[in-house]
């Protein structure tokens, strides 16, 4: 693959939506998109040649009537749109004294476009982009570009909750709600880094991605949240042994928090990171948001949960301010990914219905170069 030969064509290939919905339905392959050009790039930006994109489950939520019927975040959107966050590339020009200092032409790199609702600029699915070089960080030597793709977003929003944020802490008792997802795969990683061997991490996922989860090699316990009602079956296995920390990386049952205080010391916290779903109305809609005020400001006295409610997401991700720290974790090799499988730019639709069906075990790549 070259690394260094810019084409002079003014247009790439793009996937884009104009309205919500399941993604076989409404996204569709542009061919004549307008490439970015060095002369409108701002200070500090650089064009990258995506090779790979990493889907993202709370990001395609915006597009999948499946994980939430009702989607009020997304009727706000501006379109049409470009898709996805997360991405790894090839630098092909650079722009601005900062981003020449940084990088050259033909650096591999790796990093995300915070989602931001009203600009077709954010989204990734696409050939070429432009993107500000505080968003973009080189990938180690001994990490592929497929991998690289998939710990921007993740693993900042994972590292931000756990360890800027809560500063978990050594011997803790820690449970993390969806590990086999795309963040919970980050959380449990960083719980197990920031507990130790003296601490413990407790994590749920199906039956089918049990063996995924285990293979990180880095959970004391795993909970098949299927086969039991998840509040009822903690407060019974954990109430004389309780949590320090609760991360939430599923955020489908408000009652996990309402119930915590029989499974959460009185000194932890409750995270929510990300949202997955609103609801299936707009009456399920209205008692989330409810809910998630409540959480953040009524008082125990007044009926509120007597424990600490706190919520992390992808908004406002600087990657090059979290690169010193989170970069070890992966050059040493406690902080990895897991991929379920790998797909064509052309056969991006497949790639989402892989990941709508729930099936993936681990992240779902959309390769546009191959590295080799």
């Amino acid at each position: 693959m070259s690394t260094t030969t810019t084409t002079t064509t003014m247009t790439m290939r793009q996937w884009q939506h104009t309205k919500g919905g399941r993604p076989s339905e409404v996204l569709h392959l542009v061919d004549d998109a307008p490439r970015p050009q060095l002369a409108s790039c701002g200070d500090d930006e650089v064009v990258v040649r995506i090779t790979h994109v990493a889907l993202t489950p709370p990001v395609t939520a915006r597009l999948i009537p499946s994980y939430g019927a009702v989607d009020p975040l997304g009727a706000f959107m501006r379109r049409p749109a470009v898709p996805e966050v997360d991405f790894s590339g090839i630098v092909t020009d650079i722009i601005g004294t900062n981003a020449k200092e940084k990088y050259k032409k033909g650096d591999r790199v790796f990093g995300l476009v915070a989602p931001h609702f009203g600009n077709i600029r954010e989204g990734v699915l696409r050939e070429y982009l432009r993107v500000h070089c505080s968003n973009i960080a080189k990938v180690p030597k001994n990490i592929t570009l497929q991998d690289a793709s998939c710990f921007a977003a993740n693993g900042i929003t994972a590292y931000r909750a756990i360890i800027d944020r809560e500063h978990v802490h050594e011997g803790a008792r820690v449970f993390v709600h969806g590990g086999s997802g795309a963040c919970g795969m980050m959380c449990v990683q960083l719980a197990r880094q920031a507990v130790g061997t003296s601490g413990y991490v407790v994590t749920t996922c199906s039956p089918s991605k049990m063996e995924m989860v285990k293979s990180l090699g880095v959970v004391d316990e795993i909970i098949d949240y299927t086969a039991v009602d998840l509040p009822s079956h903690l407060s019974t296995h954990f109430k004389e042994r309780p949590f320090d920390y609760i991360f939430d990386t599923v955020g489908n049952d408000h009652s996990l928090y309402t119930k915590s205080p029989t499974y959460l010391k009185q000194t932890g916290t409750f995270n929510l990171i990300g949202l997955m779903e609103f609801g299936k109305t707009y009456l399920d809609v209205a008692w989330r948001v409810a809910g998630l005020i409540g959480a953040y400001v009524l008082p125990s006295y007044l009926g509120g949960v007597p424990r600490p409610f706190t919520f992390e997401s992808t908004k406002n991700l600087k990657l090059d301010s979290f690169v010193p720290r989170l970069l070890p974790y992966m050059e040493e090799g406690s902080l990895r990914t897991v991929i379920d499988s790998v797909y064509t730019f052309d056969n991006a639709l497949e790639a989402y219905d892989r990941m709508a069906s729930g099936k993936a075990a681990g992240r779902v790549i959309i390769e546009l170069v191959n590295e080799k």
